[in-house]
């Protein structure tokens, strides 16, 4: 190959590099600066029913609760939604932090949703200086039907610690999130609610909206 077609080459490749370096990709809609606080506000005016305590799961003791877990309660929402659509589920008030579900000191609110057939959630603290958290949510059957949302005291393998044969494996208490379930059968596990890095996007926004439209609650500006 003579010197001007390695030159010829080596511009191509050039070219082509410069072509790939100056290509982005599309950078990700960001959610109005004061969205946060619209939503605090529209979630005052939505009524709760009345605070409840988490409660044990089938065989475990009364009074069992997680060790060092912060007291809490949970109210289900009072507006009537049904089916798949996106909606305020319940409230969640904390003396602290419980990193495990996301759930920051105060208030929180538990917004639902379906994403490809799937339940999800956000909890979404009425501090606006903290940011929300996203929950992947497993459906789950009871033999009988919970008549509200519930906060459920699970039993769950202590972290670090492996089973030999013929060992009982060492268990610790935690919490999860017990969403309306409808079919008999099933028990609440540590895993039926686990923390994700899915975050709110302009399109949950906009079903946040109309939630609060639907409820006659206005989605108002500072």
């Amino acid at each position: 190959m003579s010197a001007p077609q390695l030159l010829g080459a080596a511009g191509l490749i050039v070219t082509a590099v410069a072509i790939h370096a100056g290509w982005q990709p599309s950078p990700p809609q960001q959610l109005p600066a004061d969205w946060h606080e619209r939503f605090r506000a529209a979630a005052l005016q939505i009524p709760f029913d009345s605070n409840r305590v988490p409660i044990p799961d089938s065989g475990l003791p009364r009074g069992a609760y997680p060790k060092g877990a912060p007291k809490m309660t949970i109210a289900g929402v009072k507006t009537i939604d049904t089916g798949q659509v996106g909606h305020v589920v319940f409230r969640i008030t904390s003396d602290s932090a419980y990193p495990r579900l996301g759930i920051a000191s105060g208030v929180n609110y538990v917004w639902q949703d379906f994403k490809n057939g799937k339940p999800r959630q956000f909890v979404i603290p009425a501090d606006t200086g903290l940011p929300e958290r996203s929950l992947v949510v497993t459906v789950h059957y009871h033999p009988k039907v919970p008549k509200w949302p519930r906060l459920r005291v699970v039993e769950r393998q202590a972290p670090g610690t492996a089973m030999r044969p013929g060992e009982q494996p060492q268990t610790v208490y935690a919490l999860t999130l017990c969403v309306r379930c409808s079919r008999p059968g099933g028990w609440c596990t540590s895993g039926d609610t686990t923390r994700s890095r899915v975050m709110i996007d302009l399109a949950t926004l906009e079903s946040i909206k109309a939630y609060f439209a639907r409820n006659k609650v206005v989605w108002a500006s500072r």
